[in-house]
């Protein structure tokens, strides 16, 4: 089972997590029924495939709009606009 190390923030929709791996960050944000992970791609890999196993779970590839801002991912950065 996923282990995650700390709750960073925690309100009545929103839970931040944060795991370390080797010096490795992988974040995890629960929003209301959306779960979105950051970080390298072998550790987002293995905590999909350990959430899955609990749970039932859709992929729905990367995340492009949320809570008003506007994200694209390019090759070393994530651009981030407010819409």
């Amino acid at each position: 089972m996923l282990q995650l190390e700390a709750m960073l923030i925690q309100s009545s929709l929103i839970k931040l997590y944060i795991k370390v791996v080797q010096v490795m960050p992988l974040i995890l944000v629960l929003y209301v029924n959306d779960l979105f992970l950051k970080g390298l791609e072998p550790l987002i890999i293995r905590c999909k495939r350990e959430l899955a196993s609990e749970f039932e779970m859709k992929y729905l590839g990367l995340m492009h709009f949320f809570l008003g801002l506007e994200f694209w991912q390019m090759l070393f950065f994530i651009n981030c606009f407010m819409l």
